[in-house]
């Protein structure tokens, strides 16, 4: 029997989670600001950014970086969910391991209804389920 240890995994680096809170300002801030210039004014008018800013551009700067900002908040908290979820999935990492060891014995993850909100989004999850499951039969019949 061999033992292999087993590499920690990507959500253990110190660097993800604000790699994964870049990404999601980048994509956030960058899909705002290509967006089209009648995006930015309705955003404006909506927010009552119309007399604080008078130039589009300025408009168009100024609500990319609160969209990257808002992109940076939620990205930091998805790779916390994340990071927290691959914590209570295995919890041993690094240890040794041997060949003929057994996975978990139903193949679920441990923990995860311990998780702020995962009941909750599997709960959504399981109403958009049904509804669409029973939106379809009304149809059939």
């Amino acid at each position: 029997m061999t033992t292999a240890a087993r590499p920690a995994p990507l959500t253990r680096h110190p660097a993800f989670r604000w790699g994964v809170a870049a990404w999601f300002a980048l994509l956030l801030g960058l899909g705002l600001f290509v967006m089209p210039e009648a995006v930015h004014q309705a955003i404006g008018e909506k927010l009552g950014l119309g007399g604080v800013l008078p130039g589009a551009e300025a408009k168009r700067v100024v609500l990319s970086l609160l969209a990257a900002l808002l992109g940076l908040g939620i990205g930091l908290v998805l790779a916390m969910r994340v990071t927290a979820l691959s914590d209570a999935r295995e919890p041993g990492w690094g240890r040794e391991i041997a060949e003929d060891e057994e996975p978990e014995e139903d193949g679920m993850l441990p923990g995860v209804g311990a998780l702020p909100g995962f009941g909750l989004l599997s709960g959504l999850g399981a109403l958009a389920l049904a509804s669409s499951w029973s939106r379809s039969r009304s149809r059939d019949d």
